[in-house]
């Protein structure tokens, strides 16, 4: 399966997802096919993060979309979630990309590359963003198991199904509006493990590969869009 590929099923299951938020809100099995969408864009910066020649410049493109993103984002969620402090995905995306960055310059001392570690988690903690500290360990986890498919897929189950486990279980613990914060996920969230299976074929092909930009703007792109339907359709 080429990277393009991968990136289609990523886009797909993510305006499933949302056109489920916006138009079938009581209907999980949008969101269910939804969870797919996550585990590909952060499976995806691992592997942007060894394939680019300049870290810089790719993190500057993620900064650039989160803020284009925000915008149409808050709108959305704000409006009618009422959460419009929530940062969107690529804030997330971005986050992820300096925690690998900084655990791999940082091989050298052990003591500084465990405090940036312990840093970039509690930033995942206190910075509500998309998916929250779960997501930003799921592309750290990505990171650390990249071209291990049988490890991919052990420490990917195991995050997933300790952070759920967790949840259902000591959540009640929390006010309702930290948890909303914190973006601590259902167990709904158990079908993101779909995904994993999509990405142990990965064949190391990127596929058709012009217009690459079309998979970063879809998101801001495909928010707006679907926000104007639900306006106006």
């Amino acid at each position: 399966m080429t990277l393009f590929v991968l990136k289609l099923i990523a886009v797909l299951t993510m305006v499933i997802d949302h056109t489920g938020l916006l138009f079938f809100p009581d209907q999980e099995l949008f969101r269910m096919i939804g969870r797919v969408a996550f585990p590909i864009f952060a499976w995806g910066i691992a592997n942007g993060y060894r394939h680019t020649s300049n870290v810089k410049k790719y993190l500057s493109r993620l900064l650039i979309l989160a803020i284009v993103s925000q915008i149409p984002y808050s709108i959305i969620f704000g409006t009618l979630y009422g959460i419009p402090w929530r940062m969107n995905i690529f804030v997330t995306l971005a986050m992820g990309l300096v925690m690998m960055l900084m655990y791999d310059r940082l091989r050298g001392d052990r003591l500084l590359q465990r405090m940036s570690l312990l840093l970039m988690i509690v930033f995942g903690l206190l910075i509500p963003t998309g998916y929250g500290l779960y997501g930003l360990l799921m592309i750290f986890v990505f990171n650390i198991t990249y071209g291990k498919t049988e490890a991919m897929i052990l420490w990917q189950s195991v995050l997933t199904i300790a952070v759920v486990y967790l949840t259902q279980h000591y959540a009640y613990l929390l006010p309702i509006d930290m948890i909303r914060y914190l973006a601590l996920p259902s167990t709904t969230q158990y079908w993101s493990l779909a995904a994993l299976p999509l990405l142990a074929l990965y064949s190391n092909k990127k596929g058709y590969n012009k217009h690459k930009w079309w998979f970063y703007w879809f998101y801001p792109v495909h928010l707006v869009t679907l926000f104007c339907l639900y306006l106006f359709g």
